[in-house]
């Protein structure tokens, strides 16, 4: 049995989503225009997951700044470097979303793991 197109396109518009993470201007424009589908479709598939566009990069964000904060070899960038390579344009709203996601400021992230770098 062949894989669904639907579930096959949607895989490959996320992985470009992946791929453009740190671009802090990514829209469904862009996304439909490089897959070659309407905006409306790039939506229709997020829905269909139960998801939108927004809440999907809101997450994927969230969770590379997470993994960045807490891994040595970022340890050389600041916070604020960190928000904007992983897409985020506004600082405080990073900190704002970063806090409510995962109950914990990003300082506070980046230093539990300055402490586990030194055991």
């Amino acid at each position: 049995m062949s894989p669904d197109p639907c579930f096959t396109r949607f895989q490959a518009i996320k992985a470009d989503i992946l791929g453009q993470l740190g671009s802090s201007d990514l829209s469904t424009d862009d996304i439909a225009a490089r897959h070659g589908i309407s905006s409306r479709y790039v939506r229709k598939l997020f829905e269909e997951e139960g998801s939108s566009l927004s809440s999907f990069l809101l997450s994927e964000r969230l969770s590379r700044a997470w993994r960045m904060l807490g891994d040595r070899r970022y340890a050389h960038l600041d916070i604020a470097r960190i928000a904007h390579e992983s897409g985020f344009g506004d600082i405080s709203y990073f900190n704002r979303v970063f806090r409510r996601r995962f109950g914990a400021t990003p300082s506070d992230v980046r230093e539990a793991a300055q402490l586990r770098w030194r055991d």
